[in-house]
C-alpha cells in the first residue's frame, strides 16, 4: 500500500509569486496521477479528498494544489504523513 499523505493548506499566492497554482476544471477530485509505486498518495489537508496519486512529491514540491471539491490552497511541499 502506498503511503498517504495530507497537504497542508496555505493562502492563495499572491499574483506574481513564484509558486505555480494548479487549477483545473475535470470530473473527479484528482489533478495528478502517475503510476510510480513507491510514490504515495497526497490528500486534500481541508476535505481529505484525493489529488495526486503514484507521483513523487519532489516535481510539485513548489507548487500550489487547489482542491477542486472544497477550493482549498495544499502545498504539496508541507505534507504530514498519516
Amino acid at each position: 500500500m502506498p503511503n498517504t499523505y495530507r497537504l497542508k493548506v496555505v493562502d492563495a499566492p499572491e499574483p506574481g509569486a513564484a509558486k505555480i497554482i494548479v487549477d483545473f476544471d475535470a470530473p473527479g477530485t484528482k489533478v495528478m496521477e502517475a503510476h510510480d509505486p513507491a510514490a504515495g498518495d497526497l490528500y486534500c489537508g481541508q476535505c481529505g479528498a484525493l489529488l495526486v496519486t503514484g507521483m513523487p512529491r519532489q516535481p510539485i514540491r513548489n507548487a500550489v494544489i487547489r482542491c477542486k471539491l472544497c477550493r482549498a490552497y495544499n502545498d504539496p511541499g508541507s505534507a504530514t504523513a498519516v
